[in-house]
């Protein structure tokens, strides 16, 4: 299929909206499923990695994956491009789409609950107006069971996310950790440009997303940095950005 649409971006999108439902069913079965796709894509498309962006992103606003399996398969399958500029736009473009999904969550689920509380608030006569008034309304009328479905959506977006960037971190604190252990064990100098350029990316990540890491960042220690076997200089990088809110 990717190679017949190989001739251009709308070849491309007509492709996978024409075969949707068939790639979204292969992808519903399990992260392996997804893992096929993205290398199947990788194969036809690693000679163009501005496509591979581009396809990542439309198969995510698709559905046709999860931003889990995608982050996975960029940090677990590609060592031989973690160097490149591309897999890092992915990656955050995958970030942000968790974020941005969660947060718009999150926002409907306070708007549902604001309204909730104000039609409690009002009854009788009182209410019946509010309901009128309210009518056209996006959000319509808020039953309790709408409220508890939404906060079990949000829940299980926002253990999604967090799940999301203690993959990301965790992989970041092994490429540092493995690469000091490698060079201080042949008695070579750790300090070159791969590390330079990883170390430069972990703090980035960091800051690009300070305000989503804050808010996990109790399981965030818990899970990951505090840990005996984390190399203290990547350890002090993490302790100077949690610095920042201190």
């Amino acid at each position: 299929m990717l190679n017949a649409a190989q001739k251009s971006f709308s070849h491309n999108f007509a492709a996978l909206a024409r075969y949707h439902e068939t790639l979204k069913e292969l992808s519903d079965i399990n992260d392996e499923s997804s893992m096929a796709l993205l290398r199947t894509l990788y194969s036809v498309w690693k000679h163009n990695r501005q496509m591979m962006v581009v396809l990542i992103t439309k198969m995510l606003r698709m559905t046709l994956m999860s931003a889990n399996a995608v982050v996975f398969w960029l940090l677990s399958n590609l060592d031989q491009e973690l160097h490149r500029f591309w897999l890092w736009e992915a990656l955050f473009i995958v970030i942000k789409h968790a974020c941005g999904h969660t947060n718009r969550c999150k926002k409907k689920f306070q708007q549902m609950q604001e309204k909730r509380a104000k039609m409690d608030r009002n009854d009788g006569e009182a209410n019946q107006n509010f309901c009128f008034k309210e009518e056209e309304d996006s959000l319509g009328v808020i039953l309790d069971d709408d409220v508890e479905e939404k906060r079990k959506e949000l829940k299980e977006l926002q253990e999604m996310l967090k799940n999301l960037f203690l993959n990301v971190l965790h992989k970041l604190v092994v490429f540092l950790s493995e690469h000091l252990v490698k060079y201080e064990t042949a008695g070579r100098n750790y300090d070159t440009y791969w590390y330079r350029y990883m170390m430069g990316r972990f703090k980035e990540i960091l800051l690009k997303y300070w305000h989503e890491l804050f808010e996990m960042k109790q399981d965030i220690d818990k899970e990951l940095f505090v840990t005996a076997g984390i190399d203290s200089r990547i350890l002090e990088v993490y302790c100077q950005f949690t610095a920042l809110r201190a």
